[in-house]
């Protein structure tokens, strides 16, 4: 196993960070009851799988999730795994089409130190330490054209926005003044940060 990253509410956005790091050929998901209080969503990178295994998977049919819809904001109290799915990097689970091709350079379509307001906010992910997993996870939603990322003061507590457009603001973007979400970066879903060269 490569990484295990918990928050993670859905199986595009596993499979999004999949395609993001370097080695990672295949990816488990499922969701978790917590404490009573949360559903959560596990997300597990790996190199390669020779095994696949339906053990303590259950399904929305099965009593043990079956009250429990496919849906970030249920709240279910016992800890089983529900709605496992797995597979490999590609081909993507959501079909949104071809990619726009991706202009290089382009660093300069990014902005560092900014963020996009909270108006048109599709969704806040946490604990997403990498901005290129933040646009990742925004490439793989239908309707996300723009992110956000910004970390603490000490470079922890990642942070991910994904907004269908973005108004620009700089507020709570100065770790002297705003230690708890600082670092802000923020740009559109393509071209792909991680294909931008600098001149």
């Amino acid at each position: 196993m490569i990484e295990q990253e918990t928050h993670i509410d859905w199986s595009r956005d596993c499979q999004a960070i999949c395609q993001n790091h370097p080695g990672c050929g295949h990816w488990s998901h499922y969701r978790e009851g917590g404490d009573g209080d949360h559903y959560w969503g596990n997300c597990f990178l790996y190199t390669s799988c020779q095994l696949f295994t339906s053990a303590q998977c259950f399904g929305p049919t099965d009593k043990e999730c079956r009250d429990v819809p496919y849906d970030p904001s249920a709240v279910r109290s016992s800890p089983h795994k529900c709605h496992c799915v797995s597979a490999g990097a590609l081909p993507a689970l959501e079909d949104c089409g071809g990619f726009p091709p991706t202009p290089l350079p382009c660093m300069d379509s990014f902005w560092p130190g900014q963020r996009c307001d909270d108006d048109d906010n599709l969704g806040h992910i946490e604990h997403i330490q990498s901005r290129s997993d933040c646009q990742a996870i925004c490439q793989s939603h239908t309707g996300c054209a723009f992110f956000s990322h910004s970390t603490d003061d000490k470079g922890e507590r990642g942070e991910c926005w994904l907004h269908a457009a973005c108004n620009l603001t700089d507020h709570d973007c100065d770790c002297r003044l705003a230690r708890k979400s600082c670092n802000c970066f923020a740009g559109p879903a393509f071209p792909d940060m991680d294909d931008c060269s600098q001149p």
